[in-house]
């Protein structure tokens, strides 16, 4: 099963997009990004640790900019299937374990 397969079995047919869930920063928005393996963006960033990423270098790997990084990581904006495949390659992940932790 492709990426784009499994993104359409969790989320469906007709979105372009995943929703990053917000898990802590509604209570401030000044909190730093953790490292939390049951949250996607707590995933992305055990990764980014895992394989001495920057926030800066993951971006110019995805193609995105740093401020759209930041946003995915911070639950502020929805991941493109594009940059959410780009991920996994980068990653060297499943799209379930991005997604849901599986493995």
């Amino acid at each position: 099963m492709t990426n784009k397969d499994k993104f359409i079995e969790v989320f469906g047919e007709n979105t372009d997009y995943i929703k990053a869930p917000p898990s802590w920063w509604m209570a401030t928005y000044s909190k730093p990004v953790k490292e939390d393996l049951s949250t996607m963006e707590g995933r992305i960033v055990y990764k980014m640790h895992e394989n001495g990423l920057t926030q800066k270098e993951l971006a110019e790997k995805l193609g995105i900019t740093e401020v759209s990084l930041s946003r995915y990581l911070n639950g502020k904006r929805m991941v493109k299937l594009e940059v959410f495949d780009k991920m996994c390659e980068v990653f060297n992940v499943t799209a379930d374990w991005l997604l849901r932790g599986g493995q």
